[in-house]
């Protein structure tokens, strides 16, 4: 991430990272709402970022947006593979599995007072009942590998953000424009 931020910069674009973005103690929930509104998303996706409850979150709030194919530019993580069948069953199986255990684990208490367990297991079931979409429409883009990428510094993604975005993005909630930098979420 680091090279894609640095390749980023020398075009006048400005990477937003959460490791950058979320001060301590600040919300990760508010910079993800900030992040689902963004005009570009590039998002880096891995067999991690499928099993993590945050990065599903955003995934399917991105997903929920009517210009979803415009603003997510994918890069696949060495042996991510969207379009093999058994891997999507597998990150289904990994969300029924996790709402399974929590749904027991929240059956064995009395449920009063657990809204935000109850909560976090709508999303684990919202994730598996997105999964299979998700990694179709994901697949089916013509979607660079992490190696193709490294191997051009970025040329195809730089290319595509700078045609898309005409060098001014804003969000939803307020304008993200700086004098020499467009800013692009991750």
């Amino acid at each position: 991430l680091d090279k894609l931020e640095a390749a980023c910069y020398s075009h006048a674009i400005r990477i937003l990272r959460d490791k950058n973005e979320i001060g301590y103690r600040e919300s990760i929930q508010a910079y993800m709402n900030k992040l689902v509104a963004g005009d570009a998303i590039i998002l880096v996706l891995s067999d991690a970022y499928f099993k993590s409850q945050y990065c599903m979150y955003e995934l399917c709030e991105i997903y929920k947006h009517k210009a979803y194919l415009k603003q997510v530019y994918p890069i696949i993580v060495k042996n991510t593979e969207l379009n093999d069948p058994l891997r999507r069953l597998d990150y289904l199986s990994y969300w029924e599995d996790k709402s399974k255990s929590l749904e027991e684990k929240l059956n064995s208490v009395k449920r009063s007072h657990t809204k935000n367990l109850n909560q976090i297991l709508d999303g684990y079931v919202d994730n598996r009942r997105m999964i299979d979409e998700l990694l179709a429409v994901l697949g089916d883009m013509n979607a660079l590998t992490q190696d193709v990428h490294l191997d051009t510094d970025f040329a195809a993604l730089i290319a595509q953000l700078k045609a898309n975005t005409d060098n001014a993005l804003s969000t939803k909630s307020g304008s993200f424009k700086e004098p020499s930098h467009s800013k692009i979420l991750l």
